[in-house]
């Protein structure tokens, strides 16, 4: 199974400070309609494509998940319906752009589809130690054509540059078989939790049914785990197998799943449960 990376960015629709903070003070969304009985009435000129996915999804409750960096969401967008149905409304504004979506749950990914190549390029990328390089990209000199290495330095289709920390999301893939998708944030409670060096705790009846354990806390001291810290992360896996992520001091959170929704829905609730243990040590410290 092709394994996916996912890297929540500032200003994405999903925002993970912006989750937590509506789960915090007791919001409540809108559900999501099947995709066929969800109708959308707007009105909208020259606005770019994220004001627009937002508006859908205010009125729907589904929310986006751009799968890829090569959709403009400065773009200028104007379009004007009425009790259309999402998937119209979706094929109108799509028209002409070579963009693709797919609804997967209450989410609609969004992405472009990757072009076709007309040379096939083949071979193993291998460092001065003659070991495979994870994630390497390989671009033609003189052109933008390129592709990026797999988890085991063989080159595969396509464009872009991978994460520095395409190691360690290797490494996760080998040692956890049933993983399909890693996510890596660097979320403020997460961040501020993982400071103590000591695990996080499942503070809530909801952590503690969807995490199969507390939350390890590794102390890297770098910017990114290289494989000198590989044994850190083989040790907590070898020891809970399952375990749905870790934190790492003065750098962020880790959280994996079976699918990019899955590890990203993952990486929130880590950043709830940390953002709610410290409010409760707070409380406790404050006599309240």
């Amino acid at each position: 199974m092709k394994k996916n990376f996912c890297k929540v960015r500032r200003g994405h629709c999903l925002s993970l400070v912006w989750i937590v903070s509506f789960l915090l003070w007791g919001n409540v969304t809108m559900a999501a309609l099947p995709i066929q009985e969800a109708k959308l009435s707007i009105q909208q000129r020259s606005v770019a494509l994220s004001r627009f996915f937002y508006e859908i999804e205010k009125q729907t409750g589904y929310s986006f998940l751009v799968r890829n960096n090569d959709i403009n969401m400065n773009e200028k967008v104007s379009i004007d319906v009425k009790n259309k149905s999402v998937e119209e409304v979706l094929e109108m504004l799509f028209v002409g752009k070579n963009i693709r979506y797919k609804v997967e749950g209450e989410h609609i990914s969004v992405y472009k589809p990757q072009q076709s190549r007309q040379n096939a390029i083949t071979g193993l990328v291998m460092d001065v130690a003659k070991e495979p390089v994870i994630g390497a990209s390989v671009v033609v000199m003189g052109s933008t054509n390129g592709c990026i290495t797999d988890f085991d330095g063989n080159l595969v289709e396509g464009k872009g540059k991978p994460t520095r920390e395409a190691l360690l999301h290797g490494l996760l893939y080998r040692i956890c078989p049933n993983v399909n998708a890693v996510v890596h944030t660097h979320s403020p409670y997460s961040i501020a939790w993982a400071s103590t060096e000591k695990a996080l705790p499942r503070t809530t009846w909801h952590s503690k049914l969807k995490m199969c354990a507390d939350i390890p806390t590794l102390n890297v001291p770098a910017a990114m785990v290289g494989k000198e810290y590989f044994s850190l992360v083989e040790e907590i896996y070898s020891d809970c197998p399952e375990l749905p992520g870790f934190l790492l001091v003065d750098h962020g959170l880790v959280a994996v799943g079976k699918d990019a929704i899955n590890a990203e829905h993952t990486a929130e609730l880590i950043e709830e449960t940390a953002q709610i243990a410290i409010l409760k040590a707070t409380v406790s410290k404050l006599g309240l």
